[in-house]
């Protein structure tokens, strides 16, 4: 019968902390989630239709624990939905400003994603 064989690894539990706080990172988009919001934000605020500029002023973006939340409208401008989507039975027309803000830069948010991870794994020296 052969012999049992015993491997001793030691750092291990180093390696697996710094692979949480990679895999922590990368969850919650540290560090590169807001620039991904800003430039999806300025591009809605830029092209959105303005009667007195409130729906502009009410768009913004937040980073959740699933990504970035870019929102718009609020109680006080309740036609955020309205002005993106229409409203046919009412006839109104569709003038979308969040969907092409994302649209119209998906590469220079890729280009984000992709400087975040890898910037996240020269961090934590995994490359």
């Amino acid at each position: 019968m052969a012999e049992a064989l015993k491997v001793n690894v030691k750092g291990v539990d180093v390696v697996t902390a710094i692979l949480l706080k990679f895999s922590d990172d990368l969850k919650t988009f540290n560090g590169f989630g807001s620039e991904i919001g800003k430039l999806i934000t300025n591009n809605a605020s830029a092209i959105v239709p303005r009667k007195t500029g409130a729906l502009a002023a009410s768009i913004g973006s937040t980073v959740t624990e699933y990504g970035v939340q870019v929102y718009a409208g609020s109680t006080a401008v309740p036609y955020a939905g309205v002005i993106e989507y229409g409203w046919p039975a009412k006839g109104k027309q569709e003038k979308p400003y969040l969907r092409p803000a994302v649209y119209n830069n998906i590469e220079a948010i890729l280009r984000k994603y992709e400087d975040g991870i890898s910037d996240r794994i020269k961090k934590y020296n995994l490359d």
